[in-house]
């Protein structure tokens, strides 16, 4: 099973994103043909700790591809992701609900000149009107909810207690492989007895040559939590995306920009369990 972003995702759109908060950046008239942002989130319940998953490549814009995407998180004043790719994520560490926000550039955006606040607003619009540029956006919204920690106790990880993933997880040998400057280096070929626990993650390092064709497949223990995937480039963008409840499933990806590929596992939503992982490269 081939997929990008394969769990059943919520967006607002319509008459849900005009009720979003005061103060947001809203469509701005200018071309004719403005962008349509499109907002994925998953999941849209976790507790703090977990990682979300927010995709945005379902965007639109008439002229041609949109010039970039700017993601806010609603907490604390988290910096801005800005990238080309439409995907990013955010580990949440505060309680509450929070609204995540994409804005979607139209092509004539000079994106890299642009300087946002906490919640995407261009803080430099004296720079357009001194440019003459007509800089067309849209934005999405999805709220997150976000939950404390629960308190450990005998039924952690069991029918009654959640579907966390098993009560007892221990790091795999290949810790501690949790940032990217700890990645294990890997060539291909398959890896099994691999853990993410406790909001864990672990990351794996490859050299890729441009097109070349990156496969992985994971294939995750049934008593354990979701555990999902995101391959990063050389540049630091999210260039592909794998999120699904499957025991089994493969993420693939055309090399475009030749350097050292981060694969990132880690647990849906903070979830923990096991998983093998084989990766084919041609």
């Amino acid at each position: 099973m081939t997929l990008r972003f394969a769990r059943v995702l919520f967006a607002l759109s319509g008459a849900a994103a005009a009720a979003a908060p005061a103060g947001c950046l809203r469509p701005k008239g200018g071309s004719e043909n403005a962008p349509v942002a499109v907002l994925e989130v998953a999941p849209t319940e976790l507790v703090a700790g977990g990682r979300i998953i927010a995709d945005a490549t379902g965007s639109s814009d008439a002229d041609g591809p949109p010039a970039g995407f700017c993601f806010a998180f609603d907490e604390g004043g988290a910096p801005v992701v800005r990238n080309l790719s439409g995907l990013a994520t955010y580990t949440y560490a505060t309680p509450g609900d929070h609204v995540v926000r994409v804005v979607v550039f139209d092509d004539a955006c000079p994106l890299p000149l642009l300087a946002f606040d906490s919640e995407c607003q261009v803080t430099n619009e004296d720079l357009l009107r001194r440019m003459h540029t007509t800089c067309t956006r849209a934005t999405d919204y999805v709220t997150v909810t976000v939950a404390d920690v629960p308190e450990a106790g005998p039924d952690a990880g069991s029918e009654d207690g959640g579907d966390s993933g098993p009560a007892l997880c221990f790091p795999d040998a290949l810790e501690p492989n949790d940032t990217i400057d700890t990645a294990t280096p890997s060539g291909g070929g398959t890896v099994s007895d691999l853990t993410v626990c406790d909001m864990d993650v672990d990351f794996f390092a490859y050299g890729l040559s441009l097109g070349d064709i990156f496969q992985a497949t994971l294939m995750t223990d049934p008593s354990g939590g979701d555990i999902d995937a995101i391959l990063i480039d050389p540049e630091g963008m999210f260039v592909a995306v794998a999120s699904t409840a499957e025991d089994e499933y493969t993420l693939q990806f055309e090399v475009l920009t030749p350097g050292v590929h981060q694969l990132e596992i880690f647990g849906f939503g903070g979830q923990r369990g096991g998983y093998s992982l084989t990766v084919s490269i041609f």
